[in-house]
């Protein structure tokens, strides 16, 4: 009895220490330099008790960073539930100077993280929208027109290539992040390097969250949480906590890996992978710039993509159908041609098209989605549906532009 005892405890002793153990919960002072952390809770702020608003939002890093507002008409309001369903702050797109400003200055190597959802509550559209802000340069991470997500810091690290290689829609969650090693810099949006120039090693100075910096350009967005570290991070721990944020907020990949158009295959199919920059990945957003080969044909089957990007030249598409997920952005040259018929998934979809060019849609649009065509000053071009078969059963709404309609649907 006694040896099978002991062999019971034996036995338990040796199967607790082979289990494996819970990893702790990531947390951004787990990192050293961590000078900065604003997470949005209730009990993370400090409220104006004559309007409700956000006065302070409290820094948990322990190093007292908090980022204060003393003018109650531009504070912004504190809301439960927001991005991922956490709490988020709303900076408004009336607001002309910055939201929460800060004390700290970043005057050397940092990296900085900002989660944020445009929600375009002013129907600005496609517009110059300053996130996250410098109060002491002309340095922001946000979004500009005509283009989607901006890094400028005093001069563009952003540029086309981050426009081809990023999906923008409104009422999406992104997290926005900028590394200097003094070296070079660098732009990321929801873990992808947007950079195109690295050089701009311009550091912010003291930093302001959502509004408009040193112009006026109100932010529109929802903000969750910012950290900041006094070094530069590592490409490890970096995407440590892009993971960390990514999974507290939702935050997806879906359109920013690919595939931009090269056209050097020897043919004009896109089954051809010698024309894509990229491998496809399953859900794609199809970017098309460049100077060779502007004739574009899906022999592909079955085919869903997030989004679609014509930037320069004039273009010609065809062939088979496919099934598109957001919107349409379209800054060629003059015009562009979409022959496929193109089935539009539940909700609004956003066809922009840059003012003085012209898009039109020969193939059938079918599927419960719908259109919007006019987002932003910069984006009030003609949209042509020239089939007579539509089957859409979205809405289809006008917000600026031309639209030439032969049928919108049955």
């Amino acid at each position: 009895m006694k040896r099978s005892f002991l062999f019971g405890c034996f036995s338990v002793l040796i199967a607790s220490l082979l289990l494996p153990c819970a990893a702790a919960a990531f947390d951004p002072t787990n990192l050293t330099g961590c000078v900065m952390w604003l997470q949005a809770g209730a009990a993370n702020i400090q409220t104006n008790p004559a309007n409700g608003r956000v006065a302070q939002w409290n820094d948990l890093s322990g190093s007292g960073n908090h980022a204060v507002q003393t003018n109650a008409a531009i504070q912004p309001v504190y809301q439960p539930t927001g991005l991922g369903g956490q709490p988020a702050l709303y900076f408004s797109e009336t607001a002309p100077r910055p939201g929460l400003i800060t004390e700290k200055p970043f005057t050397n190597v940092y990296s900085v993280f900002i989660v944020t959802r445009v929600l375009d509550l002013g129907e600005l559209g496609i517009d110059w929208r300053r996130i996250l802000v410098s109060r002491d340069e002309n340095w922001f991470l946000g979004t500009d027109t005509p283009n989607t997500f901006s890094a400028y810091l005093n001069g563009y690290a952003s540029g086309v290539l981050t426009d081809l290689r990023s999906s923008y829609s409104f009422n999406r969650t992104y997290t926005l992040s900028a590394v200097n090693n003094k070296t070079s810099q660098r732009f990321y949006v929801n873990g992808y390097d947007l950079t195109a120039d690295s050089t701009r090693t311009t550091s912010p100075g003291r930093l302001a969250i959502g509004g408009a910096g040193k112009s006026g350009d109100p932010s529109d967005a929802q903000i969750s949480e910012v950290i900041a570290y006094d070094r530069a991070l590592s490409d490890a721990e970096r995407q440590e906590v892009e993971a960390y944020l990514a999974e507290r907020y939702g935050v997806t990949g879906d359109g920013f890996n690919g595939p931009v158009w090269s056209g050097s295959g020897a043919s004009s199919l896109w089954s051809n992978t010698n024309n894509w920059q990229q491998a496809m990945p399953a859900t794609p957003m199809l970017a098309f710039n460049g100077m060779s080969r502007t004739t574009s044909t899906n022999d592909l089957a079955g085919l869903t993509l997030d989004s679609i990007m014509v930037w320069d030249q004039n273009w010609q598409f065809s062939g088979n159908p496919v099934t598109l997920n957001k919107g349409f952005f379209c800054n060629p040259a003059s015009t562009v041609a979409w022959g496929l018929d193109t089935t539009l998934t539940s909700g609004p979809h956003a066809f922009s098209v840059r003012t003085g060019r012209r898009l039109t849609l020969s193939g059938a649009l079918s599927g419960e989605g719908g259109l919007v065509l006019g987002l932003g000053k910069e984006y009030g071009g003609t949209l042509a549906l020239s089939c007579p078969s539509n089957t859409f059963t979205g809405p289809a709404l006008l917000k600026g532009g031309v639209a030439e309609i032969t049928r919108l649907a049955n």
